[in-house]
């Protein structure tokens, strides 16, 4: 009896080549330059080098995420 076919898969021929699932738009997929130029500022701010590059940034702000119900430290 012969493997059911998966009906949701394309064939490798009709798929869309190094575009990313995220991005709706094509258009708004960042450029090898524009990426060159991102690492290249990152580099720049830096320091030291044995920092990782800074090449992306954090969209969240405030408290890193944790424990709620933390009691404070005991003053002695």
């Amino acid at each position: 009896m012969p493997a059911p076919k998966d009906t949701n898969r394309k064939p490798p021929q009709s798929r869309k080549k190094h575009v990313d699932p995220r991005i709706d738009d094509p258009s708004q997929e960042a450029t090898r330059e524009e990426l060159d130029e991102e690492l290249v500022e990152g580099l720049k701010e830096t320091f030291p080098a044995s920092d990782p590059v800074a090449a992306t940034s954090t969209t969240r702000t405030g408290r890193p995420a944790g424990r709620t119900n933390q009691k404070p430290p005991v003053k002695r």
